[in-house]
């Protein structure tokens, strides 16, 4: 956790200057799903929120910092295969002579198919930092992020096929004494066969502590305080210790709303001498 002070005294140190504005965002984010032949990319929700500051450079130029706590959510599919009499050679051996399981093995189909569905939600404390060029109410300004892993939920299906253990089981059910046993340790094996297995998990182990990556940004202020803003995020490397694919890092829009407060957002030049300030003279 020691982390977590680092990105608050960077936050700090970005809003100490004379012509800076701070406030609080609330966004929502779309996170694109891996592509699948049936829904092609889909999209799950997330929210994100925290506190803007905004140092005003120049007329058209700024810089912002932000604090955010931004959830992001990934699925995952993949798929498995395993021999049974392997399997069956490990469990026995020692125990019984798997000799005549071996010589089965090049005349029956005994692969397991393991079919694995996942869901993961990650939670980070993230630290953007972007340069923004403004013009009229609009900016545009890209840069880049920082997040620390705060907190890990995980949730994963297994279903499992085996033509051999539909024929094999059965037969094994019916043997009286031994057969229960048998299948009772065949079933715990492959704990997705019978039925869907569903496993959650609340363990950071699995995936980096750390994410970074690119931010674009578009925002409208629809007045001095007010502003809208339509974001992209792309992490640079993958999330997970060990990749379940290439490239797997996430990648998200965000829609947000912010207020601000202190130096007001004005996109119009600044002159020498503000006239409207300048006394007039009475005419004597």
């Amino acid at each position: 956790m020691k982390t977590l002070p680092i990105l608050i005294f960077f936050f700090i140190v970005s809003c100490s200057f004379a012509q800076f504005s701070y406030g609080p965002r609330l966004g929502l984010n779309l996170n694109p799903q891996p592509q699948n032949s049936v829904s092609g990319t889909t999209y799950l929700n997330s929210f994100n929120g925290g506190f803007v500051g905004r140092y005003q450079i120049n007329n058209w130029f700024s810089v912002k910092s932000e604090l955010n706590y931004n959830t992001k959510r990934k699925t995952y599919s993949f798929e498995k295969k395993q021999s049974l009499l392997s399997d069956l050679n490990a469990i026995l051996d020692g125990v019984v002579d798997t000799s005549l399981l071996n010589s089965f093995g090049d005349f029956i189909n005994d692969t397991v198919y393991s079919f694995y569905k996942g869901s993961d939600v990650l939670r980070f404390i993230e630290l953007p930092v972007m340069g923004f060029i403004n013009y009229k109410n609009f900016e545009l300004g890209a840069g880049f992020y920082l997040g620390y892993l705060h907190k890990a939920n995980s949730k994963e299906e297994l279903k499992q096929e085996s033509a051999l253990l539909d024929i094999i089981l059965p037969a094994i059910d019916s043997i009286q004494f031994v057969g229960p046993l048998l299948t009772n340790i065949l079933t715990s094996s492959y704990p997705g066969y019978k039925s869907a297995s569903t496993t959650e998990s609340s363990l950071k182990t699995p995936f980096k502590n750390f994410d970074y990556g690119f931010i674009t940004e578009l925002t409208y202020h629809s007045s001095d305080k007010l502003f809208f803003s339509v974001r992209y995020s792309r992490g640079f490397n993958n999330y997970r210790i060990n990749p379940l694919r290439s490239n797997d890092v996430y990648n998200t829009f965000t829609l947000s709303l912010g207020y601000s407060f202190g130096s007001t957002f004005n996109s119009k030049p600044k002159g020498i001498y503000d006239l409207d300030k300048i006394p007039v003279e009475n005419n004597k």
